[in-house]
């Protein structure tokens, strides 16, 4: 999907950007600025994990990989709640960026 069609099903469902226009054209602008980078670091992530796997060798199994990222992501939920990222901005810096 690109940006053009993730923009009008946001405005369709009633999302709006604080500080912008309720415009899908906004909303395309702002997704189209952020994309790549987000694909990216993605990308990055799971090549990562994935090579982190496989020299551990602990984590061989695609169940393994999974559980690891279901306990990262409940890891940084937990963390969001607990407002660490506002306590410490540069853990939040890290992860977020």
């Amino acid at each position: 999907m690109d940006a053009k069609n993730v923009a009008n099903q946001l405005s369709n469902s009633g999302v709006q950007i604080p500080g912008f226009r309720r415009d899908p054209r906004m909303l395309e602008t702002i997704l189209n600025k952020h994309i790549l980078p987000l694909t990216v670091l993605g990308s990055f992530s799971v090549g990562l994990l994935a090579g982190i796997a496989d020299l551990t060798g602990a984590l061989g199994t695609g169940t393994g990989i999974l559980l690891t990222v279901g306990i990262l992501y409940k890891l940084y939920e937990q963390m969001e709640q607990m407002k660490i990222f506002d306590l410490y901005p540069s853990i939040g810096d890290m992860i977020k960026e």
